[in-house]
């Protein structure tokens, strides 16, 4: 453009300014990204109409000693021309901060004022059923587990959404619908705002989360770490006073066994039977099952035409 060479940049750079080149979803964010360069060329004349094309051709006049008019001839106008070379800088400028979708549904045989009433018509107005579902979605927002930070950039993208399309979301209904979606971490700092006299704006309110957030995480860190020192200074303290029962290993929580209580006794028991009450033998060695009586079991115990009982308390 005719007026870089103040700003010190050349023409060749200034697209790799634009980090959101304009697609079907951004045009609010990509104008305005741009509009602050066009403003600062002074050419927003271009866009808006305001700066005029001066005519093509002039006529100039050649007259005689008397004055008269003896010649009338065309020529062409050297202030169009300027005009012209400014406008079309403007038009590549544009065209380069267009994605390549954008950039082949437009003409590059235009003006600066008309590529840019194109570029407002095609994408800064959004369908009925768009705009009642960015409302839906605004008044749905929650925080849930996302930053402060992402939370606050999602209502103000809907917010700008709707406002390219007509729908201007008030900075009120901005902060209230913020306070609506911070959840039960938030209630005391809610609590507070309620008893002002008039809410922060939406600006004033993103600085006051931002830090409430910060203090909200030293909060969390320092109660982290006074949980871990609270446990080693129990594990310290059951290491000291329990240090010889624990074999010398300082730091372990004393068990049933080390405090000096016997383990179990594992020795072998005595059985008793079931069937006669009787020790040394189970229910299905007994002679007294009826069961067993005409299968000769524990016969062997019967001796010298001792009875059955006899026998059975010989055993005993």
């Amino acid at each position: 453009m005719e007026n870089l060479s103040h700003s010190g940049m050349s023409s060749s750079f200034l697209p790799h300014l634009i980090t959101e080149k304009l697609n079907h979803e951004n045009y609010l964010i990509w104008k305005r990204q741009i509009m602050p360069f066009i403003r600062s060329q002074g050419l927003f004349g271009h866009l808006n109409g305001s700066t005029k094309a001066p005519p093509i051709s002039v006529l100039q006049e050649i007259k005689n000693e008397a004055g008269e008019v003896i010649v009338v001839h065309e020529d062409s106008n050297p202030e169009h021309a300027m005009w012209m070379r400014r406008d079309q800088n403007l038009v590549a400028y544009i065209l380069s901060t267009l994605s390549q979708q954008v950039l082949l549904s437009v003409s590059d045989d235009c003006t600066a004022e008309e590529l840019w009433k194109t570029l407002a018509d095609t994408f800064s107005q959004i369908s009925e059923a768009r705009i009642m579902y960015l409302k839906k979605e605004f008044q749905n927002l929650s925080k849930g587990s996302t930053s402060i930070m992402n939370y606050l950039g999602r209502i103000k993208a809907i917010a700008d959404q709707l406002a390219a399309s007509g729908n201007n979301i008030s900075d009120k209904e901005k902060v209230q619908q913020t306070l609506n979606g911070l959840g039960h971490d938030y209630h005391a700092f809610i609590t507070a705002l309620e008893v002002l006299p008039v809410l922060p704006s939406f600006n004033e309110l993103q600085g006051k989360l931002l830090q409430y957030e910060m203090n909200m995480k030293r909060v969390i860190e320092r109660t982290d770490q006074g949980n871990s020192q609270n446990v080693l200074a129990m594990n310290v303290k059951f290491g000291k006073s329990h240090g010889n029962s624990n074999h010398g290993c300082r730091g372990i929580l004393p068990t049933p066994h080390n405090q000096g209580m016997s383990p179990l006794d594992t020795s072998r028991k005595i059985p008793i039977c079931f069937q006669c009450n009787k020790k040394g033998h189970m229910k299905a060695q007994c002679w007294f099952n009826p069961q067993n009586k005409n299968k000769g079991v524990r016969h062997d115990y019967k001796q010298g035409g001792q009875s059955s009982k006899s026998t059975a308390e010989d055993m005993q």
